[in-house]
């Protein structure tokens, strides 16, 4: 029970920790959207002037009789100036809000900054009519930007109290923008920072987010993260698309679908959002089928009910509908994504901190432009700070920015550790081939003592049967008075000759191939020449040949002594020729021959001595080719080694 309850206060206490984290990167994302939205904002408006609070609207079509007076209206939240007639006439008809102000410094030019010129006919400073001085409105069909500026001559301008009338056209409410009165550069100033918010970036955002979203699809992801990228990419299309109706690219053709096309777009790009939020938490995969299915009934009712219900209803249900799905899309995807990163376990990349924060400021910008589009949203610093325009399109370059470092960031570390990778296995590698060496020269010493041992035992037998034989029948025939002291003599020379080659074939195991051949001749040569033989060498061996195994070398050295022996013996020559070269082209390929100019004799003959069975039994050992050459011009052994690397 006790332990129960320490683990269920454990639990209590690592989710109290998750939910603390959670708010503070949800408090982080906060703190990093909100002075981009309102500097973004602040700099659109011109920074020598404040918008009136209130203006007054005259009626100037009707009867001076009939006429309401002069309605004073107070700023609002849209920002605007607006007057619900509770009489309106059968048609639009002209009102004029008016504002005084006084000029900023006399003979100086002033201008008038509009938040937003529809419904807007004319603009007159002093009973003179002004002219825009910027390009034409820019209004797509999600949104644009609509601010404009006008220039007032200093030559219409008065020191004080000078009149300004905007000239508006509306039946039943009417409307006029918040404007604001200062110098030429500030407000056209402002225009310029506005269109680079409002168009310019969003034509910047297309690009990246494209950008993105190319490196996404032409990306070879691990199967881990290729279920979540999908859903990137999705809301990257989304997103553009979204961005191309801003612009107004994208325009559709009848009037009377055009509010269904709207809400089509809409629609799309928060199934889009909703998909890449379920993929990037790793939602269930039906809940990805479930949201196709939603998606396309949604648009299938709505575009059922369109024909039938006129513009005014059909806008209510959807922007009613539009804003419901972006507030519960945006908050609990900003709730799964705080709780994901909150609980990802250390050194997972799954969750990494800067997209996520990316994302999170991203839901953000998309739910503030629906609760601004839906409830005006006013701030109460900065003068009563309003929001004219739509912030989603211009934040998608933050978040393509943003992926653009994120995806090179991983990029980076990928390569940091696969250099780390390849240093490591480098080491390793290297730690192998060092044990591995090791290794083989224990193996080799081994095989060098194990080839020793044997031979040693091959030239006890040898001396067993050859200088032992040798000596016993000396001593036999000595006893008996057969041979006579010169006899004696050559017969003990033999002996000790033999004795000397068997000692020269010990020194020469262990040896590699070139320094057991100058051994070799090192060794005979005293002996052929102590009995008059001339001994000729020519050792042209590849230093690029790969090592022979020890009892390769052994065997090689055996039957070359074998053959200076036989020579000794049985031969009579003046002259013996030894030579070791490649064979062929390749490398692998060696020959030895020994030839003198001795007696020969006959190969085949099966009296052959023992000599020759030895060379024999040697040459099959190691698997060489033998040929035997002999006759009245001399006696010549070739050997052909190929592929005897050890």
């Amino acid at each position: 029970m006790a332990a129960n309850s320490g683990d269920s206060a454990a639990r209590k206490k690592g989710t109290a920790r998750r939910v603390l984290r959670a708010l503070g990167y949800l408090l982080a994302s906060q703190l990093l959207f909100w002075p981009i939205l309102i500097g973004a904002e602040l700099l659109s408006r011109p920074s020598g002037s404040t918008s009136p609070l209130t203006i007054t609207m005259e009626f100037i079509e009707r009867e001076p009789g009939a006429a309401p007076p002069p309605q004073v209206l107070t700023r609002d939240a849209v920002p605007g100036y607006v007057w619900i007639d509770p009489d309106p006439p059968e048609e639009a008809e002209h009102v004029a809000f008016v504002h005084h102000f006084d000029a900023i410094e006399a003979g100086a030019d002033m201008g008038p900054f509009m938040s937003w010129t529809r419904r807007i006919v004319a603009i007159e400073v002093n009973g003179s009519t002004l002219r825009q001085q910027t390009d034409l409105d820019y209004w797509g069909v999600l949104g644009g930007y609509e601010a404009s500026a006008y220039i007032i001559p200093a030559d219409v301008l008065q020191a004080e109290d000078n009149e300004l009338r905007i000239i508006g056209d509306g039946r039943s409410r009417k409307v006029a923008p918040a404007f604001y009165v200062s110098t030429p550069a500030d407000v056209l100033q402002a225009v310029a920072w506005g269109r680079m918010f409002d168009i310019e970036l969003v034509i910047a955002a297309i690009a990246v987010m494209a950008l993105v979203l190319l490196i996404i699809l032409t990306a070879r992801w691990p199967r881990a993260d290729r279920y979540r990228m999908t859903g990137l990419a999705v809301l990257l299309g989304a997103w553009i698309v979204r961005n191309l109706a801003h612009l107004n690219v994208m325009d559709p053709a009848p009037d009377d679908w055009r509010l269904y096309y709207t809400f089509a777009i809409i629609f799309a790009f928060l199934a889009g959002l909703a998909f890449f939020l379920l993929r990037w938490t790793r939602a269930p995969g039906w809940t990805n089928r479930a949201l196709l299915v939603a998606f396309l009934g949604l648009m299938a009712v709505l575009a059922v009910v369109n024909p039938t219900l006129g513009p005014g209803n059909f806008f209510g249900i959807a922007f009613t509908l539009e804003v419901a799905l972006t507030i519960t899309i945006c908050l609990a995807g900003m709730a799964a994504l705080v709780w994901k990163l909150a609980g990802r376990q250390p050194g997972s990349s799954e969750y990494g901190v800067v997209e996520t924060l990316l994302f999170l400021i991203a839901l953000s910008v998309i739910l503030f432009d629906c609760v601004d589009d839906r409830w005006d949203v006013m701030l109460p610093v900065f003068d009563g700070l309003a929001f004219v325009n739509y912030k989603t399109p211009a934040f998608g370059i933050l978040l393509g920015l943003g992926l653009c470092a994120t995806l090179a960031a991983q990029a980076t570390a990928t390569r940091n550790i696969m250099q780390n990778a390849n240093r490591e296995l480098t080491r390793r590698v290297n730690e192998q081939a060092r044990a591995l060496e090791d290794s083989f020269r224990q193996t080799a010493e081994l095989e060098r003592e194990r080839a020793t041992i044997e031979e040693r035992q091959r030239i006890l037998r040898d001396m067993h049967d050859g200088v032992g034989s040798l000596l016993l029948g000396l001593s036999v025939q000595i006893q008996g008075g057969r041979l006579s002291m010169d006899e004696v003599h050559d017969g003990i020379r033999k002996g000790i000759t033999d004795l000397r080659l068997m000692v020269t074939a010990m020194d020469g195991v262990g040896d590699d191939l070139v320094s057991a051949m100058q051994a070799f001749e090192q060794r005979v040569r005293p002996d052929l020449e102590a009995e008059g033989i001339a001994l000729e060498t020519r050792i042209d061996l590849p230093p690029d040949h790969p090592p022979l195994k020890p009892r390769t070398i052994l065997n090689v050295y055996r039957i070359l002594q074998e053959a200076i022996t036989n020579t000794l013996r049985h031969s009579g020559a003046r002259r013996v020729t030894i030579v070791a070269s490649p064979a062929g082209e390749g490398r692998d390929a060696l020959r030895f021959s020994i030839c003198d100019d001795g007696t020969g004799f006959d190969p085949a003959c099966p009296k052959a001595g023992r000599g020759l069975q030895n060379i024999r039994q040697r040459a099959r050992a190691i698997g060489a080719q033998l040929d035997i050459r002999s006759g009245d011009e001399g006696t010549c052994i070739e050997l052909v080694l190929a592929g005897q690397a050890g």
